[in-house]
């Protein structure tokens, strides 16, 4: 299946390979993994709970939507809110972003758990500190290829690199982070 789709009162059609229309409820489709990633904080929240609320193996002692909902601020605080500075290395950039108050917060939660999480690639390598004002980053690229990538990439496109997201909020969600 291709990425065209209808939503249509809750009927999610897809237009297949072959031409043909698939329907699927949402709540259907929600058993996959979450279609939503951007920055839609009510799409993202209700995506998951249509998925929390489909799976009967849900555990509702454990689930935790403020804590989805606070790393969709962290999102949004780092990804408009922050500033980012870059500064050439040998094989890489340093890379400084900075904030004040919350979205200094907001900056130091993001970019550490980012680097712990999917930082390195086959790519480049990431390493990352906090600093007083939020965070300071060194990406080294494993080929002159990657620093050409790393280089018109920029941060932000790194941090949304790869699949991981959506299945991290859904665990943010579950509680199982």
């Amino acid at each position: 299946m291709d990425c065209r789709l209808i939503l249509c009162f809750g009927i999610r059609i897809v237009h297949a390979q072959d031409g043909s229309l698939v329907h699927q409820s949402i709540s259907e489709a929600a058993q996959n993994l979450p279609m939503q990633s951007e920055q839609s904080a009510f799409a993202a929240i209700h995506e998951i709970v249509e998925m929390l609320e489909a799976d009967p193996t849900t555990d509702w002692s454990k689930v935790n939507v403020d804590a989805l909902r606070q790393h969709l601020i962290d999102m949004d605080n780092v990804a408009l809110h922050a500033q980012i500075t870059y500064e050439p290395i040998v094989n890489g950039e340093h890379i400084h972003v900075s904030g004040k108050g919350d979205v200094r917060d907001s900056i130091q939660r993001m970019v550490m758990m980012h680097a712990a999480m999917a930082g390195d690639t086959t790519d480049w390598h990431v390493k990352a500190a906090r600093a007083s004002d939020a965070a300071d980053i060194n990406v080294i690229a494993i080929s002159p290829l990657g620093l050409k990538r790393m280089k018109a990439l920029g941060l932000m496109s790194m941090m949304v690199e790869g699949v991981y997201h959506p299945r991290h909020h859904t665990m943010l969600a579950r509680g199982s982070m």
